[in-house]
C-alpha cells in the first residue's frame, strides 16, 4: 500500500513482469498470462526488481532514490535489462536468455494500470509443458486414479481456464 500510495494514480497499479519467451515469475503462479504490447501509456514503466522487495525502506517508505535509478519507460526498457544482466548475458546463448530474464526470482517489473489489463489484449496464456500435459490428461480424459481435494480443485481450475480461453479464441503455449 505504500508503494502504490506513492504515486499518482498508484491505486490503480497491477504488476507483471517483463517476459521474452520463458514460463514467467512462476512463484506468482503457474499460469503466465501474455498481453500484447499495448498502446502508449499502457505500461507505466519498468523497475529493474520487485519493487515491494527492492524499494521499500523502514517505515513503510519508498526509497525514491533507488527508484529513480532503476526504472525505465517502454522505449528505454531494453536498456534496464541490458544493464541488469550484462555480465550473465555474454556468458550465456541468446537461447537461455528468456529464463535468465525472467524467472521464479529475477524480473524486471511491469507496472500497468488496472483498466489496461483487458482480455482483447491477451495473446496467450503460458503453462509448463509437464503441468498441461497433466492437466489436460486428468481434466478431459477418463483416469482411475482419486485425486486430492488440492489437485481436483487445480485440475477444476484448469478446466475453467481452457473454457475461458476457448471462448475468447486465446491459445495456451507450454514452455
Amino acid at each position: 500500500m505504500a508503494f502504490d500510495s506513492f504515486f499518482e494514480s498508484g491505486l490503480e497499479f497491477r504488476y507483471g513482469a517483463l517476459n521474452i519467451g520463458g514460463l514467467g515469475a512462476s512463484r506468482f503462479g503457474e499460469y503466465c498470462a501474455i498481453f500484447h504490447e499495448g498502446p502508449a501509456g499502457c505500461i507505466h514503466g519498468y523497475l529493474k526488481g520487485d519493487s515491494l522487495n527492492h524499494y521499500m525502506a523502514v517505515g513503510p517508505k519508498v526509497d525514491e532514490d533507488l527508484l529513480r535509478v532503476d526504472c525505465a519507460t517502454e522505449a528505454l526498457k531494453h536498456m534496464l535489462l541490458t544493464l541488469k544482466h550484462a555480465s550473465e548475458a555474454t556468458a550465456k546463448p541468446a537461447a537461455n536468455w528468456p529464463e535468465m530474464i525472467c524467472n521464479a526470482d529475477c524480473y524486471a517489473e511491469a507496472i500497468i494500470v488496472q483498466g489496461d489489463l483487458k482480455a482483447a489484449r491477451l495473446s496467450c496464456v503460458r503453462i509448463g509443458k509437464v503441468d498441461f500435459d497433466l492437466y489436460f490428461e486428468y481434466a478431459f480424459r477418463e483416469f482411475s486414479e482419486r485425486l486430492s481435494e488440492l489437485d481436483r480443485y487445480r485440475v477444476d481450475a484448469f478446466a475453467q481456464i481452457d473454457e475461458r480461453l476457448q471462448a475468447l479464441g486465446i491459445s495456451w503455449e507450454t514452455v
